[in-house]
């Protein structure tokens, strides 16, 4: 379950590690870059990217794909926290930034793996413990094409600003 207003519960979640212990995060876009908008978590984790190296910023990795993968559950159970950033096709008011908590009806298929499942499994499989959050840019049309809208791109604008400030609270 997403939920904007969770970001305290799923804190306390990580028992004796308070945000000031963090010495890794992963930034993690993923979509299809083949479909307009929904390249927008792609794009996003790209543009940090640039920033991040840009700033020196040594504790925070950054990964793209098309989608998640069960295969990640081993590599975000590394992370004290991970991003994942997501297009999304809800009128959610161009961004919107969540806790991801387990929900016990998590389903999946070999072709998509949800956020609350992926964090599941590497609780479970591999005793890993990060705080995950969705980033979800809103995104408009997701026909042929490798160009973003307007709007998505105002919308990816403003979740790199969002992703800065997140990433300054948690070097705090």
């Amino acid at each position: 379950m997403q939920n904007s207003d969770n970001e305290n519960n799923t804190v306390q979640q990580r028992e004796g590690s308070p945000l000031s212990n963090i010495q890794s995060i992963l930034l993690y876009g993923y979509g299809n870059t083949t479909r307009r908008d929904d390249r927008l978590g792609i794009d996003c984790v790209t543009l940090m990217e640039e920033w991040i190296a840009l700033n020196r910023i040594d504790f925070v990795t950054c990964k793209t794909s098309p989608q998640l993968n069960i295969e990640d559950a081993e590599e975000i159970s590394t992370y004290d926290i991970v991003i994942l950033a997501d297009a999304s096709i809800d009128d959610i008011g161009g961004v919107q930034f969540s806790g991801v908590e387990i929900e016990e009806t998590a389903a999946f298929t070999t072709h998509t793996v949800s956020p609350s499942h992926l964090l599941k499994l590497s609780r479970e499989l591999f005793a890993g413990n990060p705080l995950v959050y969705l980033l979800q840019i809103q995104g408009y049309e997701w026909d042929f094409s490798e160009e973003l809208t307007q709007q998505g791109e105002k919308n990816l604008q403003k979740a790199v600003i969002l992703l800065k400030q997140k990433l300054t609270e948690f070097q705090r």
